[in-house]
């Protein structure tokens, strides 16, 4: 599964239910205007960290977070709406593409490169991950072919985390849409 991108957000269209419970149609794309806006913010400010040329004069707007998007709640109608399944899993893939984004701003880390802050802390907080002069094995001012292969195994271990972090988040919204579905059936 290709990741979501801003431009997916900007050209999604849903289908529209007729005479059928469906989902308030400005209220959604008035949300995906902002979903949109605050993807491209992301997707810049990672821009950003990829090419190291010099700050950027504009800093990206970032108006939302994921956890904004997966507690949004939409009104309903029964004349014309979207349909609410095809939109509730629309925002699953939103929520999974926008935790990967905000986990690879976090760590300072993407598409397997590790973080650009050396020495100051990785994804589990601060240090050096437990390599102290005392320990055996350990060379002082040596990192040389050793030191590439741990920044390697970081760099995988935490696209290894993104990716886990992005199928939790869709699955916590495909539980939660299937408990919403649930809620307005009356089961």
């Amino acid at each position: 599964m290709a990741p979501l991108t801003s431009d997916d957000v900007l050209n999604v269209k849903f289908q529209v239910s007729s005479f059928k419970e469906g989902y308030n149609q400005d209220e959604v794309d008035e949300f995906l205007d902002e979903v949109t806006t605050t993807m491209r913010g992301l997707e810049e400010r990672l821009g950003a960290l990829r090419e190291p040329a010099g700050p950027s004069h504009r800093r990206a707007e970032i108006l939302l977070t994921s956890g904004n998007v997966r507690s949004v709640r939409f009104a309903t109608t029964r004349w014309s709406g979207y349909h609410i399944d095809e939109v509730d899993a629309f925002l699953a893939q939103v929520v999974a593409a926008m935790e990967t984004l905000e986990a690879q701003l976090s760590t300072g880390s993407f598409l397997g490169r590790p973080g650009t802050d050396a020495g100051t802390g990785g994804a589990y907080g601060g240090g050096t991950y437990g390599a102290g002069a005392d320990q055996t094995g350990y060379t002082s001012g040596g990192a040389g072919t050793s030191g590439s292969q741990c920044a390697e195994a970081i760099a995988q271990r935490d696209q290894y985390i993104a990716q886990l972090q992005q199928e939790n988040a869709y699955l916590r919204a495909e539980l939660e849409s299937a408990q919403r579905r649930l809620g307005t059936t009356g089961f």
